[in-house]
């Protein structure tokens, strides 16, 4: 626990049930008593933790995901094949874990035995899949930098 300047504003910075939390105030004066008033709240239990969202694997996000595409999409047929076939690649993986790296890897694998423009397909629905969630990602890690792979163009 603890109050500190950052970036020209005082902060305070606290703990509460394995969670960190950080507000920004004021003065320092003010810092100093919006602690002394958060410790009080913790010691008499009165402060109210916010529930933290249940993030859901990518297996269990499929399936909404398909509910969804089904009542939304033309081609529902086609794109439940791809979803099942994400499913299998990253089934057991929570949302909030999956990495630029990881399309990256998937990529790799896939491209022994996939054509490009199937693979492309593939990444979209990925992508797709990932923006239509609500969990957020920081725009480094996020899976929506995997790049297209290259293709020929045929006439």
């Amino acid at each position: 626990m603890g109050i500190f300047k950052r970036n020209g504003e005082w902060t305070i910075d606290y703990h509460v049930g394995g969670r960190r939390f950080r507000e920004k105030v004021g003065s320092k004066e003010e810092a100093q008593k919006a602690l002394a008033v958060r410790k009080a709240q913790i010691v008499q239990g009165r402060f109210e933790l916010r529930p933290q969202m249940s993030i859901p694997t990518f297996r269990q996000f499929a399936k909404r995901y398909a509910e969804f595409a089904k009542a939304n999409k033309r081609g529902f047929h086609n794109e439940q094949y791809r979803i099942k076939q994400l499913g299998r690649f990253f089934g057991s993986r929570k949302l909030s874990d999956l990495t630029n790296w990881d399309g990256e890897k998937f990529k790799v694998q896939m491209s022994s035995s996939r054509k490009p423009a199937t693979l492309n397909r593939l990444l979209g629905n990925l992508k797709h899949m990932l923006a239509s969630s609500e969990v957020g990602h920081s725009d480094e890690e996020s899976i929506h930098r995997s790049k297209a792979v290259a293709r020929a163009n045929i006439p």
